[in-house]
């Protein structure tokens, strides 16, 4: 496992949920530094937990990371310490791509939709960033 990337894209995810998105932390971090430590860390744990749902896939590690930010950019801060939510939309996340279940046809219209909104954000993410 990616360490490394793992540990920045779960840092990156505590240092925005810690604070609404309009406060500059700069001057938050050094006080708060321990938390945000801590938080890092219990997403670490919650992703290296999980990693066996996707361990099988030929670009897990980049799945991972991905899923990572894939949450960070859902998120609406501030979510310090609500592990729950991360590890249940982590784990949502990574059975989509790697299914191990099915609803059967009742499910299929949820699919179908789904599968239309990863279409478009696929799309809107191969817009360059200055459009």
């Amino acid at each position: 496992m990616d360490e490394q990337g793992i540990f920045e894209a779960c840092f990156s995810l505590a240092e925005d949920l810690m604070w609404e998105k309009n406060t500059a932390p700069l001057d938050k971090i050094a006080a708060q530094i321990d938390e945000l430590s801590r938080m890092t860390n219990k997403y670490v744990r919650i992703v290296k937990k999980n990693f066996f749902i996707i361990e099988d896939l030929p670009n897990r590690q980049e799945i991972m990371i991905s899923a990572i930010i894939h949450l960070n950019a859902l998120a609406i801060p501030p979510l310090k310490g609500n592990y729950h939510w991360f590890e249940y939309s982590l784990i949502t996340l990574l059975e989509i791509v790697n299914p191990y279940s099915s609803a059967g046809k009742r499910g299929i219209p949820f699919l179908l939709a789904a599968r239309n909104g990863l279409d478009q954000m696929i799309e809107w993410a191969n817009y360059p960033d200055d459009e």
